[in-house]
């Protein structure tokens, strides 16, 4: 965004709801992001081994921020989840597996079901490695769009593209922040 629409923008929405709201400088949005790509963009997702992918992508035992907790929680000075679009809310399943902090089980809401059962780590990693494979699919296909303008992108294709390179994850509200 160039500084005459920040600034532009950021006074229409303090005029209109009382400085509730102020875009952040561009400068800082790219800082973020390239702080959370740093921990969690493609190339780093590829080369995570099977034990690291347990403790880098789900809520876990081990590790008080991983890419699921940045996406929905973390706010410091690191990376703010909001300036991305809030997911927050429902369940920690939203995600796939997830490892409770008390017992250390691995838990895990089946495709179509309403229950959280235990599930064992080898299915844990199993199914983490399926989310990596649908993550990096849809990285790749929507690169596809990479430059074009956003009013000549249609969004019934693009939504259609994630979803074809990732069935499981592609209408997740999380897949589509992180693809942002």
């Amino acid at each position: 965004m160039n500084k005459d629409v920040h600034d532009i923008l950021n006074r229409y929405i303090a005029a209109e709801l009382g400085r509730s709201f102020v875009l952040p400088d561009v400068t800082e949005l790219s800082r973020q992001r390239s702080a959370f790509l740093a921990h969690f963009g493609p190339e780093q997702l590829a080369k995570m081994s099977g034990p690291e992918l347990l403790r880098q992508l789900p809520h876990n035992a081990s590790n008080d921020q991983p890419m699921d907790y940045w996406l929905e929680f973390k706010n410091d000075d690191e990376f703010n989840f909001a300036l991305f679009g809030s997911i927050a809310g429902g369940s920690a399943a939203k995600f796939g597996p997830r490892q409770d902090k008390k017992t250390g089980a691995w838990r895990s809401k089946l495709e179509g079901g309403r229950e959280i059962p235990n599930i064992s780590e080898a299915d844990a990693l199993k199914a983490l490695e399926e989310r990596r494979a649908e993550l990096l699919n849809a990285v790749e296909a929507v690169g596809a769009f990479h430059g074009k303008e956003a009013k000549d992108i249609d969004p019934q294709k693009f939504q259609k593209t994630v979803e074809d390179a990732a069935p499981r994850w592609g209408k997740s509200a999380w897949m589509h922040k992180y693809l942002h």
